[in-house]
């Protein structure tokens, strides 16, 4: 549920005051009638009787001139309504503020079960999808629809109590009013409602194909120079923006419009109305009849235009929103069916978790997986176990199931079967119970500011141990580099990295896996951007890391591995082979043929 109970209790409330004000309304209205019936008696020079008189007594003006009463009658009924006016607004002001809140909290909630995912499923959506569904997706459904449904409801209420009261006073008002606006109500709120509703779709399309535009530049940026199609990219982005300016004010003038139709509407109706009265009425009931007509329509017709506005609000919110209910249907449909996986498993000899090493540090357990719309399996029925401490490497031809293996081992992927456990336990929950797990991957990611906030991803800045961090930037060897720059730790990177050499931001990669004190580090082809003397430096670290830290090296860069005492080999989804060098390379073909190609061992 999008709200909570407590949530919703706030809106039933919010909506019952709403609608409470309509009773000041229906009060203002019986005194204007009250005015309309004080003038005629006035005029035909009788005396007030009747509820008249009751109301006269009330307010403490009997004795009083016609005149003195109507004004005393006339200035309650303005301030009675000027007072609803204004409660209205301050319960305006106060929900949306309520519901503005409640905005944020839906979009971090959203993206909370967006980043639960497994990653398999977090790439069906595109992140195009993701930003609109967070941003405009959560205020269409907030904003733009729960709180305009309730200014809805209000303004019905509204409506329907003053319709009921006018009734009483007069049946042919009543029938006048609802048969003249309401055919004009239906007749534009159709197609007003249509148009915004497409206009809607059109603005969330255009704007999605704005990011992918600007999305699609940036990612290929060196390829966009080299090609000169910077123009192309500009284009789509102006004419996207271009489109939704369009479809904006196209949106936007359909208020406008439906204002001065209710304008031009009250205008006509009122003059028909008057001529009618008086042409069948005495001029005595004519005036009364067209006041308290005047009267109801003074409140009437703008909650008409309201409620037509609204519902072409609430049309026009169901592009965004539609997005935002597909995405969060598809991340609870993958979380639900992920989740017991996730977070309940728990293996049944584990009475301890975290102390208990009488069983395999890593294991992987019958491990069956396939991604989603694959028939094919990447791991069958996978066993494999590492002891604490240990220094493996992971080796294997491309598409043996390398990455596949480190995102199950890290909770990023899911199997379809058997168990991935750390400590005895589900790698989430071993997560949940202290165990760290640092990982750089081969592609590193930097976000675009300082490098200690780069080294401490996901923390707080002013939690950041600055000596730890630079005692991680001088195991990768970039602290004589960092200590250069004008700001050191401090210094911006730049938007997507650019002031970095592929090998730097590798480094700063693995700087940033070890900065947690992990337990288990995995580093995915860490040398890949590396140069000879640099690789050299890493093959170092990895040999004079922790002993009781758990290393996973994968690599297709033999002499990065060489020299850890044990290695598996993966190919098409199974381990072929394991053991030290020498042993592996005995058993894989794969990997003697490299070797000897690479000059590592003589051809025998």
């Amino acid at each position: 549920m999008l709200f909570s109970g407590k949530d919703r209790v706030r809106l039933y409330f919010f909506l019952i005051l709403q609608v409470s004000l309509a009773a000041l309304d229906v009060v203002g209205i019986l005194l204007f009638a009250s005015i309309a019936a004080i003038s005629a008696v006035a005029i035909q020079g009788s005396m007030p009787s009747g509820v008249m008189m009751v109301l006269i007594n009330s307010l403490g003006l009997e004795g009083k001139s016609p005149q003195f009463t109507v004004a005393v009658i006339t200035s309650l009924a303005s301030i009675l309504l000027i007072c609803r006016s204004i409660l209205s607004l301050i319960l305006t002001q106060k929900s949306l503020n309520f519901l503005v809140s409640r905005e944020a909290m839906v979009s971090a909630e959203l993206s909370a079960k967006i980043l639960r995912q497994d990653l398999d499923a977090l790439e069906n959506i595109s992140a195009v999808d993701y930003q609109n569904s967070i941003t405009l997706g959560s205020g269409a459904v907030t904003t733009g629809f729960v709180s305009q449904v309730s200014s809805l409801i209000s303004e019905i209420c509204l409506q329907a109590a003053l319709l009921f009261v006018v009734f009483f006073l007069s049946p042919i008002i009543t029938f006048s009013l609802i048969g003249y606006f309401l055919v004009i109500f239906l007749l534009t709120t159709k197609r007003f409602g249509n148009k915004s509703k497409f206009m809607s779709q059109e603005i969330t399309n255009f704007n999605q194909e704005t990011s992918r535009a600007l999305f699609d530049a940036v990612a290929n940026y060196r390829l966009v120079i080299t090609t000169s199609s910077q123009g192309h990219f500009v284009n789509r982005i102006q004419e996207a923006r271009r489109k939704i300016a369009k479809h904006s004010v196209s949106q936007q003038m359909l208020s406008t419009w439906s204002k001065y139709l209710f304008e031009i509407a009250f205008l006509i109706g009122s003059v028909s109305f008057a001529t009618y009265c008086f042409m069948v009425y005495s001029a005595v009931k004519a005036a009364s009849l067209i006041t308290v007509f005047l009267a109801t329509c003074y409140r009437l017709v703008p909650s008409f235009a309201r409620v037509q506005g609204l519902i072409v609000q609430i049309k026009g919110s169901i592009g965004s929103a539609q997005l935002f209910f597909e995405v969060l249907d598809k991340t609870n449909h993958e979380l639900n069916r992920s989740q017991p996986k996730l977070f309940n498993e728990i293996s049944k000899y584990n009475s301890d978790p975290i102390n208990n090493l009488s069983f395999s540090f890593i294991e992987f357990r019958n491990v069956s997986f396939a991604y989603h719309n694959s028939e094919s399996k990447v791991f069958d029925s996978l066993n494999l176990k590492i002891n604490l401490g240990e220094k493996c490497g992971l080796l294997g031809p491309s598409g043996s199931g390398k990455s596949t293996f480190v995102d199950l081992l890290i909770g990023a992927l899911t199997p379809r079967s058997g168990e991935v456990l750390i400590r005895g336990t589900s790698v989430h929950h071993a997560i949940d119970e202290g165990v760290k797990i640092g990982y750089a991957p081969q592609n590193v990611q930097l976000l675009p500011s300082t490098i200690k906030e780069n080294i401490g991803f996901g923390i707080s800045t002013t939690e950041l141990d600055l000596d730890r961090i630079r005692s991680v930037l001088y195991a990768v060897g970039l602290e004589e580099w960092v200590m250069s720059l004008p700001k050191n730790i401090d210094s911006n990177l730049g938007e997507f990295s650019s002031r970095l050499s592929g090998g730097q931001a590798q480094r700063i990669g693995i700087a940033r896996a070890l900065y947690t004190c992990p337990d288990i580090l995995i580093l995915d082809e860490p040398t890949s951007s590396l140069d000879a003397e640099s690789e050299l430096k890493i093959s170092e670290i990895i040999e004079h890391l922790d002993s009781n830290l758990t290393l996973i090296a994968i690599a297709h860069r033999l002499s990065t591995v060489q020299n850890l005492p044990r290695l598996f080999y993966l190919e098409a989804g199974k381990v072929i082979a394991e053991g030290n060098f020498n042993e592996v390379r005995k058993k894989a073909e794969g990997l003697d043929r490299n070797a000897k190609l690479l000059g590592i061992i003589e051809f025998e």
